[in-house]
């Protein structure tokens, strides 16, 4: 009969513990058990928790069932859009930095040629006060307080 050596034992002890060893092997492994006082206190640790384990009650199947969730509002899916879209805008506002107004060539406006946005608003607003509705779109978009509010708004 060949002896089994420690690393041996550990490869077959879960095979041990659970019965399933074939004759050869387990007379192997019971010899090298009442010979190795290391290999004997691991065996005998593992059946002691086995046998703890085994007394464990059996866990219940609804704690494996997920419970239901409440439906989700569509709200939630708005909110969190928004909030993207509000995070993304404040970011890039504050990542611009001060700037020089945007010039631009404003066809149409006779005499502005480039000039700045704002200048060809405060124009376009000089050049037709008989359209107040423009005129308080046009100092709403600039925040000239000084735009007196049509009457027919």
């Amino acid at each position: 009969m060949t002896k089994m050596n420690c690393e041996r034992f550990e490869a077959l002890l879960a095979d041990a513990l659970g019965n399933e060893l074939d004759p050869k092997d387990r007379a192997l492994f019971d010899a090298h058990l009442e010979s190795c006082d290391k290999c004997r206190e691991e065996f005998d640790s593992a059946r002691k928790v086995i046998g703890l384990i085994e007394r464990l009650p059996a866990p219940s199947t609804s704690s494996f069932v997920a419970a239901p969730r409440a439906p989700r509002s569509p709200w939630r899916s708005f909110l969190r859009v928004a909030a993207v879209m509000l995070v993304s805008f404040i970011l890039g506002y504050l990542a611009r930095g001060e700037r020089e107004p945007a010039s631009v060539a404003i066809p149409g406006l006779p005499g502005v040629g480039d000039a700045t946005v704002e200048s060809a608003i405060v124009s376009a607003m000089r050049e037709h006060p008989e359209r107040p509705l423009l005129t308080n779109t046009l100092s709403a978009i600039i925040g000239n307080s000084t735009a007196k509010p049509s009457p027919s708004d």
